[in-house]
């Protein structure tokens, strides 16, 4: 008994953009994690960015003013 291959056929869209929402639904766990991922990445690097900023900019202040303390020091005060 043989077996007949299976044939798959790949045709173009009829429509520019085609809504195929039985793919979408059956797809609905990779969306839902490619979606929670992107948003997570996007606000982790958010709050980075902003932890960073803030530290980098609080650490200037005192590093330029002892800088310019020493670099303009005077012994005759």
């Amino acid at each position: 008994m043989s077996v007949a291959p299976v044939i798959t056929r790949i045709e173009q869209a009829r429509k520019l953009l085609e809504l195929r929402l039985r793919d979408v639904w059956s797809h609905r766990e990779l969306l839902f994690f490619l979606v929670w991922h992107n948003l997570t990445v996007r606000y982790k690097q958010t709050v980075i960015d902003l932890a960073d900023a803030t530290i980098d900019g609080s650490g200037d202040a005192p590093q330029c003013s002892f800088g310019f303390w020493k670099c303009f020091e005077t012994k005759d005060w």
